[in-house]
């Protein structure tokens, strides 16, 4: 898993669009779903794949890279163009 509890996230990869591509979130749970995250969104609430809106979220955890200072940036924007 390349995120843990408490990280910053960003979200590198969407589920039926790129809408989240790019939103920064906070990993704050482990999902009942496989290999996944409960998310909190940081700024405006969005959509989940149910079509409902919130500011929480099941994330896989290969859809989000972690923000923590040992990476190196130019990294996670080539990952973010690659979208």
């Amino acid at each position: 898993m390349n995120c843990k509890i408490g990280d910053l996230a960003i979200i590198v990869r969407g589920y039926v669009s790129e809408e989240h591509v790019g939103r920064v979130v906070r990993v704050i749970g482990v999902s009942p779903m496989p290999d996944s995250w409960i998310c909190e969104m940081t700024g405006a609430p969005g959509m989940r794949v149910d079509g409902t809106i919130g500011q929480t979220g099941d994330i896989q955890d290969s859809r989000l890279r972690p923000i923590r200072g040992d990476e190196q940036p130019n990294e996670i924007v080539r990952e973010l163009e690659a979208a």
